[in-house]
């Protein structure tokens, strides 16, 4: 069983498990988010994965770091809770390749993890590097910069996402499609909705309002999957959580990459899985089940 306390006296906040319970830390960290952001509070570890920290607020689970706002002021610190830079910007994001957005006066840049600045704050809005790239916005239309600060697509998008396996979702219309890393496009805007490629396929949603659709597509374009979930969330680990009927009674579980039931619809939300985990919601209590559907333990966390 998970459980929390808050440690006043010392400042932090603590969980155990039971000795039975084995679950990987990546699964733990996941688990920590979704209890304490409901509370407005921390995350980031110190001393192994028993303990967190207790700052103003936290947020981004990156890999090496977390950010932090303490004091109206945001920095980073490590999972072994030292702070890797201190509190002293407007706006951050998440470290990606070694780089991570800043916002000072208003404007967007870069710097390292040595706290120095790399691309110098000028653009309107950004997204993480991935793929050597990262997103921009210019008076209001998206393109996207190298990791020297130029830029090499242009901003011409109404809406853009992050490259991922060298495809960008973009908005051009109101529609959405893809191009390369050129700038060029290779699948056609037509999408109402549209998802990053994982695993070589990508969700996209057809049809308007109470219509809509989800499926998925590979690089092609190609349908891979029709459109017939409700709701859809990109493949991880060769599953994806789809729902099935109507809000509010739509029911989640997970398919393969055939589209082929895997874990029967039954929770009333769902994650993606990683490490092999995966939390969702049933009965109002969130749980992690593994990759055959059963449960770790029966769900206790309730919120």
């Amino acid at each position: 069983m998970i459980s929390y306390q808050s440690a006043l006296a010392n400042c932090d906040v603590g969980f155990n498990m039971n000795q039975n319970t084995q679950i990987k830390s990546g699964s733990i960290l996941l688990i920590a988010f979704i209890l304490l952001f409901k509370h407005g509070l921390i995350v980031g570890f110190c001393g192994g994965v028993d303990k967190v920290l207790w700052f103003d607020f936290a947020l981004n689970f990156s890999g090496e770091s977390v950010s932090l706002i303490l004091d109206q002021r945001v920095g980073y610190i490590d999972q072994a809770g030292r702070i890797m830079i201190e509190p002293q910007f407007k706006g951050i994001g998440s470290f990606s390749e070694g780089l991570a957005p800043i916002r000072m006066e208003g404007k967007w840049g870069f710097i390292d993890q040595t706290s120095q600045t790399m691309i110098t704050p000028q653009f309107g809005g950004v997204g993480r590097f991935l793929g050597d790239m990262a997103r921009i916005r210019v008076k209001g239309r998206w393109g996207y910069i190298d990791k020297s600060g130029q830029i090499v697509i242009e901003p011409q998008f109404n809406q853009a996402k992050s490259f991922s396996q060298d495809l960008a979702v973009v908005q051009v219309r109101q529609k959405w499609g893809y191009i390369d890393k050129s700038g060029q496009i290779v699948i056609e805007p037509q999408f109402n909705q549209a998802k990053s490629f994982s695993q070589s396929l990508a969700c996209i949603g057809v049809g308007e309002n109470a219509d809509l659709k989800y499926g998925y597509i590979d690089k092609t374009g190609q349908v891979i999957i029709d459109p017939l979930f409700n709701s859809a969330r990109s493949f991880s680990e060769g599953l994806a959580c789809a729902g099935v009927g109507e809000y509010p009674d739509t029911k989640y579980g997970y398919i393969d990459r055939m589209g082929r039931i895997a874990i029967h619809p039954q929770f009333d939300h769902g994650h993606n899985f990683s490490e092999g985990f995966a939390l969702v919601k049933l009965e109002g209590r969130w749980g992690a089940i593994d990759i055959n559907g059963n449960f770790l333990r029966h769900p206790e966390i309730r919120f």
